[in-house]
């Protein structure tokens, strides 16, 4: 429902509709909800929602950048959607990763569509083994976001 409001009406902070729905979203988190319910668009505005308001969300850091990362990748290819849903595992499967290949199919592509979503997620909340280990070597987010993480005096 929120991603046919997203689509359709006037994205004003009045609206109440739109506000009782994101702020029920909110609540709901990310890995519940099938990849492709959500728009991109509407998880845009999700996101935006939550770093604005600085509302309860129910969803970690790492588990909404998984779910960017795949519903992005779903809107390149099946073949992307499925090879980032082995790489990128859920939070309490992070340790049954195992990087064998660096091959992601169509990743500039994916890296292009995940780019307006990547301002809304906060690197600093995800642990640095998961940023090292199983975000960097996929390339789909620009290299000065993890350095930035890392050591934020660090300028490129």
């Amino acid at each position: 429902m929120l991603t046919k409001v997203v689509d359709t009406m006037s994205l004003t902070e009045d609206n109440l509709l739109l506000n009782l729905l994101i702020e029920a979203v909110a609540t709901i988190p990310l890995d519940t909800i099938e990849f492709g319910r959500l728009s991109i668009a509407a998880l845009q505005f999700l996101l935006s929602y939550k770093r604005e308001k600085e509302n309860f969300f129910a969803t970690p850091e790492y588990e909404v950048f998984r779910y960017s990362a795949i519903l992005a990748a779903k809107q390149v290819s099946n073949d992307a959607y499925k090879t980032l849903e082995e790489r990128l595992p859920a939070l309490k499967q992070e340790n049954s990763i195992q990087m064998e290949n660096n091959f992601i199919a169509h990743r500039y592509k994916i890296a292009e569509e995940l780019e307006p979503l990547i301002e809304f997620i906060n690197f600093r909340r995800i642990k640095g083994r998961i940023l090292a280990n199983i975000i960097e070597p996929l390339k789909i987010i620009p290299d000065e976001i993890i350095l930035n993480v890392i050591d934020p005096t660090i300028q490129i």
